[in-house]
C-alpha cells in the first residue's frame, strides 16, 4: 500500500488551490472601486498607512498626521477623510501599532510610489496573502483526509470523499465576503490570515519530522513564524502560552523533548520580537515593551459601555479620557507627545483595574457575551459553514489517536502529523475563542485568522459526511 508521502495529488491540490484562488481574489479586488484608493476612512487602516508613510520617508515608525505630504491624498477628498484631516495634532514615534504590515505598505510604496498604483499593490498583496493562505487550508484538509486509515490500514476516506472535503474548503475560502471586504483596507487580517495558516503547516511539519535531526531547524523556523504573527497583530502576544501548550500536547516523544521543543520555538519567537520591543523601551523610556496601546484598548473592553454591548469594545470610553486629560496638569505639563500618550496609557490601566475591582459580578455575563458575539452570527451561509465545521470537529475527535500508528500503516510519522493537525484545528479555536473571552471582541474580526482552520474543519466534515453515507449506502441490507 502507498502511504500518502507517495501521493502528490495532496500537494498538488495546494497548488491548484492556490492558483484558483489568486485569480478569484486578484479579479475581485481589480474590480473593487477601492482598488487605487487611500485606505477606508473609518477603521485603523489610515494610521496604518501613516505609519507606513514615514517609514517610507525615513523617518521611522512614526505618526504625525500634519506632515502636508501625508495628508495631500487625503485632502483630495476632504470631506470623507475629515476624521484624520480634523483630529488632534499627533507627532510623536509610534509604538501602539506592530510595524509589520506597515513595513509592507511602505515596501510597496518604494516600488510604485504612493498613489493610485502603490495603493493598488498593497491591496493586490492582501489578496495573494488570501489565496494562498485559503490555498493552504485546502491543502490541509486534503493530506488530512487523505492520511486517514483503517484499522486494518487502509485508507479511510475513498478519494470522492477526500475530492470534496478539498473543494468544499476552496468552496468556502473563495465565496467568504469578509475575507475579501479586508483585502479592501489597509489592515492586518490578511496578514495574520496568512501567517496562521503557513504556522499551521510548519507545526504539522515538526510533528512529522520530530524523530530527526532537522527537528530543532523547523521548530526554529516555527518560531520565527511566529514571531511575525507578533509584529503584524500584537494580540498574539497573548496567544503565546496557549500556542506553547498545544505544541506540547501536538508533538510526538517524551515530555523532554516535547518542552524542548515547544520551548525552542517560543523563545525564537520571542527573539523574533525582541528587538521591537527593546525599541519601545527606548523610545517611551518607560518598561512598556508592548507599547502604550494595551490598557488604552482594554478600556474600551471593560468599561460601562463595553458591559451595556454584551463585551464588545467601544471608543467611547478612550475618546472620553482622552477629553479629561486636557485639563490635567500633568498632561499639559508633558513635553511632547510621547510623553502624553504615556500618562494616557498609565491613566487606562488605573481605571481599566478600578473598573475591574468593583464589576467583577459582571464579569461572567460579558465573557459569554464575548463568547456569542466572536462565533457570530448564526444565520445563513455562516450557519452553514458553522454546522460543517462542527461536523469536521466530530470527525477530527473521532479518529485520531496519538502516537499510535495505524495498524498496517507503513509511515508512523503521518499518524505523529495528523494528531498534531487534530490538536491544532481543535485547539485553535477554543484558545481563540479564551482570548476574546477575556479581553473584548469588535464583532467577529477576532476570528478572521482562523478562518483557514474552520474551513479546513468545514472540508473536513463534509468529506467524512459523504464517506459515511457511501458506506450506509453499501451496507448490506438484512
Amino acid at each position: 500500500m502507498k502511504s500518502i508521502s507517495a501521493s502528490a495529488w495532496p500537494y498538488a491540490a495546494l497548488v491548484l488551490a492556490a492558483l484558483v484562488l489568486a485569480v478569484f481574489q486578484l479579479t475581485a479586488i481589480a474590480r473593487n472601486n477601492l482598488y487605487s484608493l487611500p485606505p477606508k476612512p473609518l477603521g485603523d487602516g489610515p494610521e496604518y498607512e501613516n505609519l507606513a508613510y514615514h517609514v517610507w520617508q525615513g523617518k521611522g515608525f512614526r505618526v504625525n498626521n500634519q506632515d502636508p505630504g501625508w495628508r495631500t491624498v487625503y485632502e483630495a477628498s476632504a470631506d470623507e477623510y475629515s476624521l484624520q484631516l480634523n483630529a488632534d495634532p499627533r507627532d510623536m514615534l509610534s509604538t501602539g501599532r506592530p510595524p509589520l504590515l506597515p513595513a509592507m505598505i511602505a515596501g510597496c510604496y518604494s516600488i510604485f510610489g504612493r498613489g493610485p498604483l502603490g495603493f493598488a499593490a498593497v491591496r493586490t498583496v492582501s489578496a495573494l496573502l488570501l489565496a494562498v493562505g485559503g490555498a493552504m487550508a485546502v491543502g490541509l484538509t486534503a493530506i488530512y483526509l487523505a492520511g486517514l486509515r483503517t484499522a486494518q490500514g487502509k485508507p479511510a476516506m475513498s478519494k470522492t470523499a477526500i475530492a470534496a472535503g478539498a473543494l468544499t474548503t476552496l468552496l468556502l475560502m473563495a465565496s467568504n465576503r469578509t475575507l475579501r471586504e479586508y483585502a479592501t483596507d489597509f489592515l492586518t487580517e490578511p496578514v495574520a490570515f496568512f501567517l496562521m495558516q503557513w504556522w499551521i503547516l510548519l507545526a504539522a511539519a515538526l510533528a512529522y519530522k520530530a524523530s530527526q535531526r532537522s527537528t530543532f531547524t523547523t521548530a526554529i523556523g516555527l518560531g520565527g513564524v511566529l514571531g511575525l504573527m507578533v509584529m503584524a497583530r500584537s494580540i498574539f502576544v497573548v496567544w503565546l502560552p496557549g500556542l506553547w501548550l498545544l505544541l506540547l500536547l501536538g508533538l510526538p516523544g517524551s515530555l523532554r523533548k516535547r518542552t524542548q521543543v515547544a520551548s525552542l520555538t517560543l523563545l525564537m519567537a520571542l527573539t523574533v520580537c525582541l528587538p521591537w520591543w527593546a525599541r519601545n523601551i527606548i523610545v517611551l523610556e518607560q518598561w512598556m515593551p508592548l507599547g502604550t496601546q494595551g490598557p488604552i484598548t482594554l478600556l474600551g473592553g471593560y468599561s460601562d459601555e463595553a458591559l451595556a454591548a454584551a463585551g464588545e469594545w467601544q471608543f467611547a470610553p478612550e475618546m472620553q479620557l482622552r477629553e479629561e486629560l486636557k485639563q490635567d496638569p500633568q498632561w499639559l505639563a508633558a513635553e511632547n507627545d510621547i510623553q502624553r500618550e504615556i500618562i494616557v496609557s498609565q491613566t487606562a490601566r488605573r481605571r481599566l483595574r478600578d473598573w475591574i475591582q468593583t464589576h467583577w459580578q459582571d464579569l461572567g455575563a460579558m465573557f459569554w457575551g464575548r463568547l456569542l458575539t466572536h462565533w457570530n452570527p448564526y444565520s445563513g451561509r455562516s450557519l452553514i459553514w458553522k454546522l460543517l465545521a462542527l461536523a469536521g470537529v466530530v470527525g477530527v475527535l473521532s479518529r485520531v489517536r496519538p502516537g499510535i500508528p495505524s495498524s498496517g500503516g507503513d509511515d508512523p510519522r503521518f499518524e505523529n502529523m495528523l494528531w498534531m493537525i487534530s490538536v491544532l484545528l481543535i485547539g485553535l479555536p477554543i484558545l481563540s475563542s479564551l482570548v476574546a473571552m477575556g479581553l473584548y471582541t469588535t464583532g467577529g474580526r477576532f476570528l478572521v485568522p482562523l478562518y483557514g482552520v474552520i474551513s479546513t474543519l468545514s472540508g473536513i466534515g463534509a468529506g467524512c459526511g459523504i464517506q459515511a453515507g457511501w458506506q450506509w449506502i453499501q451496507r448490506p441490507r438484512a
